[in-house]
């Protein structure tokens, strides 16, 4: 009986790690795609706007709070959760 339960177990932790992982390449397709958007949106409003030295500065910064956020939200954020930091789902969600 213990033989089974423990069967069980490593089944939800391997489904865990999957699940982890698929999410962090779903992660890194959304960071890609939005980073490299707004990295194209941005230059195109800086070029048809041409706009001053606090314009850009602004922009510049924005555009790299934007991209830390999508990055820490994406892909940091599953890493952690991948290798058991914080909090990840028990074995009863898994199930």
């Amino acid at each position: 009986m213990s033989n089974n339960y423990q069967i069980l177990i490593q089944k939800l932790d391997a489904f865990i790690r999957k699940y982890y992982k698929n999410r962090l390449l779903k992660g890194g397709i959304y960071s890609l795609a939005l980073i490299l958007g707004l990295f194209v949106l941005l230059t195109v409003v800086e070029y048809f706007a041409q706009f001053n030295t606090v314009g850009r500065t602004v922009i510049f910064y924005s555009f790299f709070a934007i991209a830390t956020y999508i990055l820490v939200q994406y892909i940091f954020i599953p890493i952690s959760k991948l290798y058991k930091f914080g909090k990840v789902i028990n074995h009863q969600q898994a199930a």
